[in-house]
């Protein structure tokens, strides 16, 4: 698979330290399907067993919900998971919605005509190979209107279903829970998380739900006379109840119309951590947040992207330990991106970089979607390039026992002939040092001892080494370090 790098393209995110260098090494983007006439409207990723994703979409010509999973070296060709006569609710802003545990994957959404919605599931146990029939969510036989549902998974398989909740007006709207002791099979009756904060919910912002263990917190933007900031309820009895309700965003953005964008959000830990748009600096803005799960004590709550650039809108986080990344769509130039902010040390490294993954290509990319998982980013994008759904994996990599301590007087080079590589060391004085190089998840490849001379210095690598990026180190006798970076391609 073709590997795209930061050096070239800015896709590769590099960031280093006086002990270390991170970096997310990006695969090339795949389509998920080459055919045309399957659409590519909210693409949304989950990973099966063995990390495989699974990948769903929609299609408002066809009313028709999809989905395709890898297979280890391609993805299947797409299955509309929706039965005959029963027609989606479609949109960019709001849509499917997937979630797994192992083997098992949940897919919910809502029906249309939206006046007469009514909330669906259909799941898979194989491994997302092959969807059951649809199963009610909702409570039939009401004149309320549900919508906007999203679905989150305990381990093990059991779903757990938010959905909104209007009445025949489509006014007072509430968020309701659901969840299933059978896989998915019947629901139990809903509850109502968010009768602890004041007003009512945002009428059209999707909510989600974040599960860890018994812990559940459901996250949505709230109404408050016009104050539409992100709220989190929250449950630690596997959502059968949700007595606490904190606002836990700090912008206070009024506005009289709903800006169908919500929150999304990841427990790890006793942490939940989040994010959202919010125009209160006037122009649409990604923020990140923490708050405790225990107390409810709202930690870090910041900007992510710069004033005085373009919207930004639809951000999703997700990661494991101290390893958060964060993904958005909006505008980098004259086309609508892909941008991605990642740390290894928790929130505090969020936004210190932001990269275009998607700055080498050309139309508009939208509504990024990203999960992580034993090191690797997975994300997918709509692209309006022959409307496709598009795919790439980041693995996060570390090359320890390097640093950028230099030697004085002296300077490093390399590079890759195609065969060898390639060393020159400039130093005012003779010395004598050790050569080691480094792969991308740092491992030491190749080692010797170099004397190197006054003036110029070149040594020839004959390693087969693979393809990839590559950390050049040359340490003197005194400790000190000269390094650099190569790229070998064959």
């Amino acid at each position: 698979m073709k590997k795209i790098y930061l050096s070239s393209v800015c896709v590769m995110c590099l960031i280093l330290n006086s002990a270390s260098q991170t970096f997310v090494n990006w695969s090339a983007p795949l389509s998920v399907v080459s055919a045309s006439g399957y659409s590519n409207i909210y693409p949304r990723l989950t990973l099966m067993s063995g990390d495989l994703p699974l990948v769903t979409w929609e299609s408002a010509s066809a009313d028709k919900i999809y989905r395709a999973k890898w297979t280890g070296s391609s993805f299947t060709l797409p299955v509309a998971v929706n039965p005959p006569g029963v027609i989606p609710f479609v949109a960019n802003w709001a849509g499917a919605e997937v979630a797994s545990s192992g083997d098992t994957a949940h897919i919910v959404f809502f029906s249309e005509p939206v006046m007469e919605a009514e909330i669906y599931i259909v799941s898979s146990y194989d491994g997302g190979i092959t969807f059951g029939d649809t199963v009610r969510v909702d409570t039939p036989g009401t004149s309320n209107i549900p919508a906007f549902p999203s679905v989150a998974v305990f381990p093990g398989g059991n779903p757990v279903v938010n959905y909104m909740l209007t009445d025949s007006a489509m006014m007072d709207a509430e968020y309701l829970i659901a969840r299933s002791q059978n896989g998915g099979s019947s629901f139990l009756p809903p509850v109502i998380p968010s009768l602890g904060a004041p007003g009512f919910v945002c009428d059209c912002c999707p909510a989600s739900t974040v599960i860890k263990d018994n812990n559940v917190a459901l996250l949505y933007r709230n109404d408050d006379t016009n104050i539409r900031d992100i709220w989190a309820s929250f449950s630690n009895d596997g959502a059968a109840t949700f007595p606490v309700s904190t606002e836990i965003d700090q912008t206070n953005w009024y506005i009289t119309a709903c800006p169908s964008s919500g929150p999304s959000g990841i427990i790890i830990g006793d942490s939940l951590f989040y994010t959202w748009m919010s125009d209160a600096s006037t122009d649409a803005r990604i923020y990140a947040g923490s708050v405790n799960i225990n107390d409810q004590e709202v930690g870090s709550n910041r900007q992510l992207y710069p004033i005085g650039t373009s919207t930004q809108n639809f951000p999703v986080i997700a990661g494991k330990g101290d390893t958060l990344g964060v993904v958005w769509q909006g505008y980098s130039g004259s086309f609508q991106e892909v941008l991605f902010t990642y740390s290894v040390t928790g929130m505090s490294g969020l936004g210190v970089k932001v990269d275009t993954l998607t700055k080498a290509f050309t139309g508009h990319q939208s509504r990024p979607d990203i999960v992580f998982n034993n090191g690797k980013f997975h994300i997918i994008y709509s692209d309006s390039n022959g409307s496709s759904v598009k795919y790439l994996s980041g693995n996060v990599s570390i090359a320890t026992g390097i640093n950028e301590s230099e030697i004085s007087g002296a300077s490093l080079s390399s590079f890759y002939n195609g065969e060898s590589l390639i060393l020159n060391v400039n130093s005012e004085n003779d010395r004598k040092a050790t050569c080691s190089v480094y792969n991308s998840v740092g491992q030491s490849v190749y080692t010797s001892d170099i004397h190197i001379a006054k003036g110029k210095t070149s040594k020839v690598i004959t390693e087969n080494f693979r393809s990839g990026i590559y950390f050049v180190s040359i340490q003197d006798n005194s400790g000190k370090v000269l390094t650099t970076k190569v790229r070998i391609t064959k």
